[in-house]
Parts: C-alpha cells; structure tokens; sequence
C-alpha cells in the first residue's frame, strides 16, 4: 500500500511543468488530495503514528499533518508540521489546538491545510511555539482559560 502511495506522489510531481507560485498550490492540493484520500477524521481518536493512521484509515489533525509531511518529505520536497491555534465553528466557535503544514518555497512558508482540506491556510491559524503552547495547554485542561469569542461585529 506505502508503495502505490509514494508511487502516485512521485508520478504527480513527474506531471508538473516547473514550479511557479500556482504549482506550489497545485502541489499542495495534490498532497492535501492523497492525504485526505487515505484518512477519514476522527475527533478524539488520534491514531499515535503515520504507520498506525494508514493501517487504521483514520486520525486526528496531527495525523493528517504527520502524514502529508511524510509524503512530501519522500519526494524531498522540505516540509514541517506546525502546531498551534485555529479558529473553527464546528463543534462550537473558537479557537482550538491544531497541526497543519507548511511547504517551503522559494525560501518561503507556505501554509496549508490538509484536515481542513485548505490549499492556503487561513488566517486564523496561528502558529505557537513549544513553551507557549504547553503553557495554553495545561492552563485549558485547568479550564483557567478558554479560546472562544464573547463577542463579535463587523462594520461595513
């Protein structure tokens, strides 16, 4: 199964012309698109390894991220999951814990999203660093804070 996998990724970058802003995106929808067609979500079930998300068929963010950096990274293509926060509706608006990617190009970081199936990242993901997100992390399960909104407006 790995090989038939890592098989379509080479065979997908073999059809791209020459890398160019829009193959980046076209890179990063193919990456998202093989991703997404070996993982099924699954809140609160994180699979724990690449290996284990394949076998399983299914995972959470980090799995999906995980995943995609795998695959990019057997074609040598420089990639890096990222953790930190989003913003989601589902199940009820807020910020919440999240892994995503980003691709480097032309010595730029591309962000992207393979569980949120986003090509660009949006803007609300919000990259942490190590200390920063284990002190958010310990401070929620203490439920000393939370990452929802109270209010909200929008002016025309």
């Amino acid at each position: 199964m790995f090989f038939f996998i890592f098989v379509f990724v080479f065979l997908f970058l073999l059809s791209l012309p020459s890398f160019s802003l829009s193959t980046i995106q076209q890179l990063s929808a193919g990456l998202i698109d093989l991703t997404r067609s070996n993982l099924a979500y699954a809140e609160h079930q994180p699979a724990g390894s690449v290996l284990r998300a394949l076998e399983k068929g299914y995972g959470e963010c980090v799995d999906f991220a995980d995943l995609l950096t795998t695959l990019a990274r057997s074609q040598k293509i420089p990639t890096r999951t990222v953790y930190g926060i989003a913003y989601s509706t589902l199940p009820t608006p807020g910020f919440r814990f999240h892994a995503w990617n980003e691709i480097l190009f032309e010595e730029h970081w591309h962000a992207l999203d393979p569980t949120w199936n986003q090509v660009v990242a949006d803007a609300t993901h919000i990259p942490l660093d190590d200390q920063t997100l284990a002190a958010l992390a310990s401070a929620m399960q203490a439920q000393a804070i939370a990452l929802a909104p109270t209010q909200t407006s929008y002016e025309i």
